[in-house]
């Protein structure tokens, strides 16, 4: 229950803060800094310091952390403790072994990685995407940060430390799509070097880059996808090619698959294809091809849930500043702050009360 105080407490400061500074944004960064760092100390002291039992995966990981021994050998070590050889999660983390030898370290690490590389990623979603001003940027960034991690990005992120690292990059990659693309490219090819499954972003990251809003297309990328998905088998010899033979084996195993029998039995299925369906009534044009690609991919391969989930992190991360610009025009600041305060709360205090949320971060 203290959670949820602490969580609702600091949601209220960033509202208070909002709606006080409504009509001075140049002096709000430095209460945003404030009620961030605190919110940074909430989100470690659950995430970075949750017990090493915790969930399915955290101890895995820190077995297989603590049977590194040097750089060369990192990918080989994941792949017998862990089940992965991503080629750069696990030398790095070799390389932070050979730093602080300790297991709890390396969590902390992680965990601060992946709120400071989210930030980076809502501030490059406001600035490169949704085209506002650096003060407009910082505050959109502020307060998407506190809204994801008082969610579903707080669960996602406390069970899985490779995405956690991956994801963000993605996102800024995505961000960067429009104007920057060799660099898009470079930091969507980083992030799948932390996690394989970032590899499912670039026919987004593609479209992105060269295509239009137009639904026709989009209709037909979906029957794709749908078919695609549902003849998985087919496409065999091509993640062989690409070396992703493993990696599809283990997410269309029966057992894996058995772990989610339909995303659509999921209460954080609906409230992310929410978010993003009304991030899709922002006007700019790159920002909807990219939130309508990723519900359309999150639908089509529902027939393989274990695919499909992977993009919910990524929807969430680009969908909350669309969000937040959507209700700020429709019900004003004010209002929508109100109400995002309330929704957000009541959300937490559901997520955290559930058992299986409690089981996930060893709460």
């Amino acid at each position: 229950m203290y959670l949820v105080v602490a969580f609702s407490f600091l949601i209220f400061l960033m509202a208070i803060n909002r709606l006080a500074l409504y009509d001075n944004i140049r002096s709000r960064p430095v209460f945003y800094a404030i009620i961030l760092t605190l919110f940074y100390f909430l989100f470690l002291s659950v995430i970075g310091f949750r017990n090493f039992s915790a969930g399915n995966d955290t101890i895995r990981y820190v077995y297989a952390f603590e049977k590194l021994t040097d750089i060369s050998s990192s990918r080989e070590v994941g792949m017998v403790f862990f089940g992965n050889s991503e080629l750069l999660f696990w030398p790095l983390a070799a390389l932070l072994k050979s730093i602080v030898d300790d297991a709890r370290f390396f969590l902390v690490a992680t965990s601060t990685f992946a709120f400071l590389s989210s930030l980076w990623a809502f501030y490059s979603i406001g600035k490169n995407l949704l085209k506002m001003d650096r003060f407009r940027s910082l505050e959109i960034a502020a307060l998407s940060c506190v809204i994801a991690f008082s969610i579903y990005q707080l669960v996602y992120f406390g069970n899985h430390i490779r995405a956690s690292v991956a994801i963000p990059i993605a996102c800024v990659s995505l961000s960067l799509a429009g104007e920057r693309r060799l660099q898009s490219v470079l930091l969507m090819a980083l992030a799948a070097g932390f996690h394989s499954s970032v590899l499912l972003l670039y026919p987004v990251l593609l479209y992105a880059m060269f295509g239009h809003y137009k639904i026709h297309t989009f209709f037909l990328i979906f029957i794709i996808g749908f078919i695609g998905a549902s003849n998985i088998e087919y496409f065999y010899p091509l993640f062989s090619f690409l070396g992703l033979d493993m990696k599809v084996n283990l997410y269309v195993s029966e057992k894996v698959e058995t772990q989610i029998e339909s995303i659509f039995l999921m209460s954080s299925t609906w409230v992310i294809l929410l978010l993003g369906a009304v991030s899709t009534l922002v006007t700019n044009e790159r920002y909807r091809v990219i939130t309508s690609l990723l519900i359309i991919l999150v639908v089509a391969l529902s027939v393989m849930p274990i695919v499909s989930v992977r993009y919910f992190p990524v929807l969430l991360l680009i969908a909350i500043p669309g969000v937040i610009l959507v209700l700020d025009k429709y019900f004003g600041k004010r209002l929508s702050t109100i109400g995002l305060f309330f929704c957000i709360c009541i959300t937490n205090y559901v997520m955290l009360s559930s058992d299986s949320v409690k089981y996930t971060l060893g709460l």
